[in-house]
């Protein structure tokens, strides 16, 4: 993978590790949020954390910025090259080594 493949999640790490964000949505959702100069409390950290990791997953699934999942989970077993063990195809299933 390129750099660039890299830009899209490192953008919105910055705009959700901000004190800047923190300060507004402790404006929104209160003090739990964050302290008044910014500083993230506790309950702040796993909200914005959370956000990150829905909004980045999010993207992961539709493709966007070419950040994408390796693997399409979606179309059954397939084995793909790299599994170790044999993966999960059925090609194995008469081997002694189940």
């Amino acid at each position: 993978m390129s750099a660039a493949n890299y830009l899209l999640p490192m953008g919105l790490f910055m705009i959700f590790a901000s004190p800047a964000t923190f300060k507004a949505v402790r404006g929104v959702l209160g003090d739990w949020v964050a302290t008044g100069d910014g500083a993230a409390k506790l309950g702040g950290l796993f909200l914005h954390a959370a956000l990150f990791v829905v909004v980045v997953g999010y993207l992961m699934r539709r493709g966007v910025s070419r950040f994408t999942m390796p693997y399409d989970f979606g179309k059954g077993h397939e084995t793909h090259q790299g599994d170790l063990g044999g993966g999960l195809s059925h090609e194995n299933e008469g081997s002694p080594l189940k």
